[in-house]
């Protein structure tokens, strides 16, 4: 599976329109055999930050490259280049770099570095989780463990997705991406 996140700054006051614009996008392609999907990446709550992100993946690059030259891609390009300042900047994201994106020409955070915040992450998670909720689950479920583990990991990758991590990532930014 290939990862790219693309960023686009949006003009001022064009943002509603950009994020509209993509997200009839998203549901036009939605079926698209080329990609394996996409997720809006929302400017940080960093007063005039206008630079939406877009996290796609792909199964391979031959099926990244039919996209990003496909007619519904190029057409929705052409719709949004009111909305937007520059060109696209896009590079692919590797293993763990897909929770740690930042600006597409900053490198990635040395590898244990980001090996160490998720693993944090998942003792933050987990600990809780399977003191507390691990056991409401075989309690009230009564499923054999395979299941009981399946509900579990459900809330235990939710919970990182989009609480955890997202968090400690910002967190941790001023040591995982130390200014030169």
């Amino acid at each position: 599976m290939i990862y790219c996140l693309i960023t686009r700054e949006v003009k001022p006051g064009y943002e509603a329109e950009f994020e509209t614009a993509l997200r009839r996008f998203f549901s036009e392609v939605a079926d698209d055999p080329h990609t394996g999907g996409a997720e809006l990446v929302k400017p940080l709550n960093v007063e005039g930050s206008r630079t939406f992100g877009i996290l796609r993946s792909f199964p391979d690059e031959a099926s990244r490259d039919a996209f990003y030259t496909s007619k519904p891609y190029l057409l929705w390009s052409e719709h949004v280049r009111d909305f937007v300042e520059g060109e696209a900047q896009s590079r692919e994201l590797h293993g763990l770099e897909a929770f740690f994106r930042d600006e597409p020409e900053q490198a990635p955070p040395p590898t244990w570095k980001m090996a160490a915040v998720t693993w944090v992450g998942v003792n933050v998670v987990t600990t809780p989780f399977v003191m507390f909720l691990m056991p409401l689950f075989v309690e009230q479920l009564g499923l054999p463990f395979p299941w009981n583990n399946f509900v579990f990991n459900i809330f235990v990758v939710a919970t990182l997705s989009w609480v955890v991590m997202p968090l400690l990532v910002k967190w941790c930014s001023p040591w995982l991406q130390p200014n030169p």
